[in-house]
């Protein structure tokens, strides 16, 4: 959120770029609070926005990275200019992996907790500029 309000920018919630629903983390299916419920507490969410992929309770760790990836490549083919993905664990490995044309699980990535990745677009597809840099971090005093 401090980069929507910083940048002025309204937020697409994209369900496609959600955690991963694993029966171990989330034994049933979690409960999830509406748009409009989510805009009463984040006014710079975007009601009329509409998710391009879709989270499925259950789902193994392969197809969350393939659904991660595949949300992805969906949202840089259909916007232009530069985006910025907020995710966790796996969807930040999947939607990387999925920009890159790799699989989730071959990317020599460590995703400490805060970390940037920046995917750039080049005339062949996409490269990977810094791969989980914290170099934005403040050390602890």
């Amino acid at each position: 959120m401090p980069i929507a309000e910083r940048l002025h920018l309204r937020i697409h919630v994209e369900i496609g770029l959600s955690e991963w629903l694993n029966r171990e983390w989330f034994p049933v299916a979690p409960e999830l609070l509406s748009l409009e419920d989510l805009a009463q507490r984040v006014p710079a969410i975007d009601l009329a926005y509409r998710s391009r992929g879709e989270a499925r309770h259950g789902e193994t760790g392969e197809e969350a990275l393939e659904r991660s990836g595949a949300t992805a490549l969906r949202l840089v083919r259909e916007f232009t200019g530069n985006l910025v993905f907020v995710g966790h664990g796996a969807s930040v490995l999947g939607a990387t992996a999925g920009l890159l044309g790799k699989e989730g699980k071959s990317l020599p990535l460590d995703l400490p907790d805060a970390c940037l990745i920046c995917v750039v677009e080049t005339d062949g597809g996409f490269r990977l500029e810094h791969g989980a840099s914290t170099s934005h971090l403040k050390a602890s005093p």
